[in-house]
């Protein structure tokens, strides 16, 4: 399984196909792993900056990131195909006293579940909706029935022996 995980770079803006000018969000695709040696790890331990355990990272919960701010490094590099993209290279914890515009975008979690939620998948870019369209999750997911309801979330199962959470940001 994969996630994307999007900054938006507040302060800065592009201009769409159709010419609206919008937020420059910048996406970067990570496995759904928390193993020691995995990126989405690593980048959450940057971000927050402290080290997890095991355990810790265990009943990690990827929504408790969503929608806190961070210093970004972006790097800029050429496609295949010669255009300009975006790449955060690593993210670190805002120093104390860096003021930070607020995000324009609303926070967005996106997760497969029964029913289907169409309503928050349509607020995900095109180009990432594409790439979910090919998973055997999404191909699931749309099989049990496509309903728009409202952002679904899930309960984390308690763990044997609860580790105590540290506090994020």
């Amino acid at each position: 399984l994969k996630c994307f995980v999007g900054f938006e770079i507040t302060g800065q803006k592009y201009k769409d196909q159709n010419g609206f000018e919008k937020p420059h969000v910048i996406w970067n695709e990570y496995l759904l792993n928390l193993g020691p040696k995995a990126n989405l790890r690593k980048m959450i331990e940057s971000w927050t900056g402290q080290k997890f355990t095991d355990a810790e990272m265990k009943d990690f919960d990827l929504r408790d990131i969503v929608g806190n701010q961070c210093l970004a490094n972006v790097i800029n590099k050429k496609t295949s195909n010669g255009k300009d993209r975006h790449e955060i290279m690593g993210v670190s914890k805002l120093p104390e006293g860096l003021p930070c515009l607020e995000p324009i975008n609303q926070k967005l979690i996106f997760q497969y579940t029964n029913p289907f939620d169409t309503e928050t998948f349509n607020r995900i870019e095109p180009w990432i909706q594409k790439i979910m369209q090919e998973t055997p999750e999404y191909k699931a997911a749309v099989g049990a029935g496509i309903t728009t309801t409202p952002a679904a979330t899930t309960t984390a199962q308690p763990a044997a022996t609860e580790v105590p959470k540290k506090k994020l940001f």
